[in-house]
């Protein structure tokens, strides 16, 4: 987790994934060990096997959704305007209205 607060920014989402659940006669770290150093952390925890595909999907759905939580409560909303504003190389310019057409 230091290496990702060094080199990652502040407001990244994080997970912790167990691989190999499908291994569970070679265990290296329990359950229980595992878990309090996610919740130490505060970031979520799931044991995964990509050899049976479970828990793979939930991993990444679960990081989508945290990913998104946190992009629709940092960005402000946008407002409206009635005219449509162009950025270019120069700056913003205002378009011009077409009269008479649709586009």
């Amino acid at each position: 987790m230091s290496e990702v607060d060094k080199h990652a920014q502040e407001n990244i989402s994080r997970i912790l994934v167990g691989n190999k659940k499908d291994l569970e006669e070679q265990r290296q770290v329990p359950y229980n060990e595992a878990k309090d150093l996610a919740d130490h952390f505060n970031v979520r925890f799931l044991e995964t096997s990509a050899k049976n595909a479970q828990n793979v999907e939930d991993a990444f759905t679960l990081m989508t959704r945290e990913i998104k939580s946190k992009v629709a409560t940092s960005q402000p909303k946008r407002p409206t305007h009635d005219n449509s504003t162009k950025i270019s190389k120069g700056g913003a310019k205002k378009l011009q209205q077409k009269k008479g057409g649709c586009c």
